[in-house]
């Protein structure tokens, strides 16, 4: 709306000034706003939100349907049956193999058959070899240690040299590069300890038996894998094992030491022949060594204790292989390899090292025996009163092993492969010969080559077809 005033026509709120200019006299509406822009920022959340979205769409979308939970069954150990049952079951299922013998001897030939064959499978599947190594590997760290506690307990009560002596008497059976090594290191400990034995005795003696328990402690887990078992001992329980072990092991090296050393003197006392005692020493040696191997057999592997019955059999066959084999392998020594020639200074370290994987393998089939022939029968065979199957604490006394089929099933592809090859002659007839290179050829860069006795020139000429029905002839072009 225009008002007529003295300047003329003008709007409202709108003045003129002397000049002429125009003046506002009011504040004009505000222009309309434009929206900015959007910020990163501010679309961060809603992009992260969409992803996750998305993300969870397509793994709903692709997620499987669920199945019913399934109980798989518990792996059984070592070569056995997956079945727990009375003992009368696999009796009779499987009779005259011994699966309720109450006694190892009460086992029939059947038996000892399937023993024998699951003891030799379990020493390539429990990798036996290797295990003795690395249990020879922390015997060598743990004997010259306990070697040492051995001097500083027998110092105390006669002369060390008189050990010596009688260690040479032994290098007949045992190996010379092993009682060398050993009365070497002795003699040394004796000397380098002369006057001082029992001033520093308790401390070199713990420490000494801190370091002997690591070959003691490798033991138990080697007789473990033999029975079949996982260390289920506390820290403390088998620490306090390991080292009783030790020092149990000491006390009694010390023992018969001293015994081996007073006898003579008793014995010329009482008037014995040598012959007698150089007989008898070695019946002494061998039940020493069985009893030793029992009692290891029995407390080593964590598992609830086996009869002391089902640990003879294989602490009697360990002892006497190897006392028989430490005979052989020194004679070995002695007459057939020369150590020396081959490893110079290191040879006596060589053969040391060899006798104790050997003895430490020994001992391992031992426990392998021990194991397989729990393993054969279904009695509980643990200590304690009688336990069904499943409850006895110990995977040979909680399963029973397999049977031996392997002649059996051995002879039986053996003839299916003859009887399929002469039935294939029968339909066939003799294959071709093989072509076999003659000489080079003299009118082509080819070797000759001689099939079924005639020569042909061609490297790529293959063996006429058997007659059929002549297929359809292609044209010369």
């Amino acid at each position: 709306m225009l008002k007529v005033g003295r300047n003329g026509w003008r709007r409202p709120g709108v003045s003129r000034s002397v000049a002429g200019e125009r003046r506002v006299t009011a504040h004009p509406p505000p222009p309309p706003r434009r929206r900015a822009a959007p910020s990163v920022a501010s679309l961060a959340p809603w992009a992260v939100t969409a992803a996750l979205a998305a993300a969870w769409w397509n793994a709903t979308r692709h997620r499987p349907v669920p199945q019913p939970l399934r109980v798989e069954p518990k792996p059984q150990p070592g070569l056995s049956r997956p079945t727990q049952a009375d003992p009368a079951h696999f009796e009779q299922q499987e009779p005259g193999r011994g699966r309720v013998a109450e006694r190892p001897h009460h086992i029939p030939w059947r038996g000892w058959k399937d023993i024998l064959w699951r003891t030799y499978r379990e020493i390539g599947e429990d990798r036996l070899t290797v295990v003795a190594g690395s249990v020879t590997y922390y015997t060598l760290l743990a004997i010259f240690p306990a070697l040492g506690v051995f001097v500083s307990l027998y110092g105390l009560i006669a002369d060390v040299r008189l050990v010596e002596e009688q260690l040479i008497q032994l290098s007949s059976v045992f190996p010379p590069e092993a009682v060398r090594l050993l009365g070497e290191q002795m003699l040394r400990l004796a000397t380098g300890k002369t006057g001082g034995l029992s001033v520093a005795f308790l401390v070199s003696l713990l420490l000494s038996i801190w370091s002997a328990s690591a070959g003691m402690k490798s033991l138990f887990d080697g007789l473990n894998i033999a029975y079949d078992e996982t260390e289920k001992r506390s820290y403390i329980a088998r620490t306090a094992m390991t080292y009783g072990f030790t020092v149990a092991l000491l006390l009694f090296m010390t023992l018969v030491s001293g015994i081996l050393v007073a006898a003579p003197f008793a014995l010329e006392a009482l008037r014995i022949r040598e012959e007698w005692i150089i007989a008898a020493r070695w019946p002494l040696v061998y039940g020493v060594a069985a009893a030793a191997l029992c009692i290891a057999y029995r407390y080593g592997p964590s598992r609830q204790r086996a009869q002391w019955r089902w640990l003879i059999p294989g602490s009697a066959v360990a002892a006497l292989l190897w006392m028989a084999g430490s005979a052989a392998f020194s004679w070995y020594l002695n007459n057939v390899a020369r150590l020396d020639a081959t490893y110079g200074s290191l040879g006596t370290v060589i053969g040391f090292m060899l006798w104790v994987w050997f003895s430490v393998m020994l001992v391992l089939i031992g426990a392998e025996l021990n194991a397989e022939i729990e393993h054969q029968t279904a009695i509980d065979s643990t200590t304690g009163p009688p336990k069904p199957m499943g409850e006895r604490g110990a995977a040979m006394a909680d399963t029973v092993g397999l049977r031996f089929v392997g002649f059996r099933k051995g002879a039986g592809e053996l003839l299916g492969m003859a009887r399929r090859q002469t039935d294939r002659f029968r339909r066939h007839g003799k294959p071709p010969p093989l072509a076999t290179v003659v000489e080079e050829s003299k009118s082509s860069s080819s070797p000759a080559l001689r099939v079924g006795g005639q020569e042909e020139v061609s490297r790529t000429r293959l063996p006429a077809r058997p007659a059929g029905p002549p297929g359809p002839r292609r044209s010369a072009g």
